[in-house]
């Protein structure tokens, strides 16, 4: 069995899976989100935060956003792709399900309902509130802890159009080209406002510094730059692309004792564990005690509602426990954007071939490595 991609215009390049044959090549991308969109990850409050209302304002811009305390309130006239990439409550999981939160009696379907945060196996855990969407298909051909034969698309027109945009206004400091007919065509198929001029003028730049993809070399970019990563960002979302992206960037100097944000779990979302209430649930749906961290003496299961990092009601998915290596914040280094050039190098192309005079070759070390070896790097 296999899911072919050729016959969609936007995909230029793909692999195939598939179950069939003795060469079988297949994934378990599918087996995995259809268990809430775990694996053990989830999207961050920033990268939620990203997402324009649909007349392309930003959600601090614009008086249509209804915060983000209930799913309803986050995903209501926001970007399409949104709900095209992350879970909510009453999303179909599975048509066969073996392994989703609730069932509804009436259909026999498996259903989302809450993120699996409490979940002790990991694989099957989400850490931020907001699960994985993108690359779910509901057949129970491929429900939880069998193969996954869904195509993988390789490189899209999207990217294409993304790509050429980002370079001609690097290049070119403007929006010329094919420049508006390209982003006006990926606004266009998300179902959204096309005028992304308003989106750029409406901006505050001071107000997405909880973006790294604001940031190069440690300083905020223009609101043009800002914006064509901004709409790369959701475009290409679990594509594989961030972390590249922000390395192509230079976007992480920034990160110096960050604390990531997960989902507003205190103002009501809490209640999905405490007091869940799934109507037509084929079986109750367990109830969790919050064991906060640093309130209890007991080993806590949740961050804290008081932690000076959650605003009084953010989820904080790496301090719940002192010792998460990012209880303290996440920090970032120069010398992990590139490997270190080898000291050999150095050798050959000093003034006098073999000798100690780097300062003489013609190369560079890579920023925070040292032309010696056996050194760390700055930092470490």
């Amino acid at each position: 069995m296999e899911l072919l991609l050729s016959g969609i215009d936007e995909i230029l390049l793909w692999r195939k899976y598939s179950v069939n044959s003795d060469a079988t090549s297949y994934h378990f991308v599918v087996s995995y989100l259809q268990r809430n969109g775990g694996g053990n990850t989830g999207y961050t409050r920033s990268m939620v935060n990203s997402y324009l209302m649909s007349d392309g304002l930003p959600i601090y811009a614009s008086t249509n956003y209804q915060g983000d305390d209930t799913y309803e309130h986050i995903f209501t006239d926001r970007d399409g792709r949104m709900g095209q990439t992350i879970l909510k409550t009453g999303d179909l999981l599975s048509d066969d399900p073996n392994f989703a939160t609730w069932i509804k009696k009436s259909d026999g379907y498996g259903y989302f309902y809450r993120p699996e945060i409490f979940e002790a196996q990991k694989e099957n855990s989400n850490p931020t509130g907001y699960c994985l969407r993108k690359g779910l298909n509901t057949s129970g051909d491929m429900q939880s802890t069998k193969e996954s034969y869904t195509g993988c698309p390789i490189f899209r027109a999207a990217e294409a159009y993304l790509n050429y945009i980002e370079a001609y206004y690097e290049l070119n400091g403007n929006l010329g080209g094919n420049c508006d007919k390209y982003w006006k065509a990926l606004r266009a198929r998300a179902g959204m406002s096309t005028d992304y001029q308003k989106t750029i003028n409406n901006t505050d730049i001071s107000k997405e510094k909880q973006d790294w993809g604001s940031y190069s070399a440690g300083q905020q970019i223009n609101t043009t730059l800002y914006n064509i990563r901004r709409e790369r960002r959701v475009e290409l979302v679990s594509e594989g692309f961030r972390m590249a992206d922000l390395k192509r960037w230079r976007a992480l100097d920034q990160v110096k004792d960050v604390h990531v944000q997960g989902f507003n779990f205190w103002d009501s979302m809490y209640q999905l564990y405490t007091n869940p209430q799934a109507e037509d649930a084929v079986t109750p749906i367990p109830q969790i005690t919050l064991l906060e961290y640093g309130v209890t003496d007991k080993t806590a299961n949740i961050s804290a509602k008081s932690d000076p990092y959650a605003e009084g009601k953010y989820l904080l998915p790496y301090r719940k426990n002192a010792a998460n290596i990012g209880f303290n914040g996440l920090n970032w280094n120069t010398s992990k954007y590139l490997y270190p050039i080898s000291n050999k190098q150095f050798r050959l192309t000093t003034a006098v071939p073999g000798s100690n005079e780097y300062e003489s070759s013609t190369i560079y070390q890579n920023p925070g490595w040292s032309r010696n070896d056996g050194t760390l790097p700055e930092g470490e």
